[in-house]
């Protein structure tokens, strides 16, 4: 029985590369699934010249959509930095993001930004996340970045509680694609104020990595939680 050969045509000249089960070209004679892995990324202005084929006895029988090579940011993760005092209370926490390809440089083409969604609040914070602005988008191969979540005191004025949701969509110039979330930056915002004695108010600013979606976009729960309680 004959096999049948799947190649890639288009490869190479800024289109990008791939191998197929590691290799240029598989030969297959039954249902299989097939390991394709990016070698040289799409360059940008190069996008979806690219397609797997498949030639039995030599002739074409099948070829795919075409596609591109990039690489995209991925498994968002928090960890503390340092508490918000002040005029404010709340946390600050360091931000990262992994790209699939194991290495992050390889995200120079792509740049994410956040998407968060308040719930309505109750007490002292129904409302508070009226006016609020997600960050633009950035370049995805930035690293020490930090989230701020702070609260004015002045608020602060009897028991409440808010919730907000947040994902993080990437930008992909290799192949055009825009406001895709990124897998695994799910995460959840809650600040409660609660008074363990008359005229004595806490509040407690929590991140925590959950599924979760946010003004439409969804994505699995990011990595980290962060909880920290703090007198007004």
């Amino acid at each position: 029985m004959n096999d049948v050969a799947i190649s890639v045509v288009g490869a190479g000249g800024g289109n990008g590369s791939l191998t197929i089960n590691g290799s240029a070209r598989a030969h297959i004679n039954a249902n299989q699934t097939l390991q394709l892995r990016g070698v040289n990324q799409t360059a940008v202005g190069n996008a979806n010249n690219l397609r797997l084929v498949a030639d039995f006895s030599g002739n074409r029988i099948a070829q795919s959509a075409p596609f591109s090579v990039s690489a995209i940011p991925q498994n968002g993760a928090v960890s503390f930095n340092s508490l918000v005092t002040g005029t404010r209370r709340g946390v600050v926490v360091n931000f990262s993001v992994e790209s699939d390809s194991n290495t992050l440089s390889d995200l120079n083409e792509a740049e994410h930004s956040e998407q968060v969604q308040y719930g309505s609040g109750t007490g002292c914070l129904a409302g508070a996340g009226a006016g609020a602005h997600n960050s633009s988008y950035m370049a995805a191969t930035s690293t020490g970045l930090t989230d701020t979540h702070g609260t004015p005191v002045s608020m602060l004025t009897s028991t409440g509680s808010i919730v907000a949701e947040q994902v993080f969509t990437f930008n992909d110039k290799r192949t055009g694609a825009t406001d895709i979330p990124a897998r695994n930056t799910g995460f959840r915002i809650s600040r409660i104020v609660s008074q363990p004695s008359a005229g004595n108010f806490v509040i407690t600013t929590s991140k925590v990595g959950v599924a979760t979606t946010a003004k439409g976009f969804s994505s699995t729960a990011g990595s980290g939680s962060v909880s920290r309680a703090q007198n007004v």
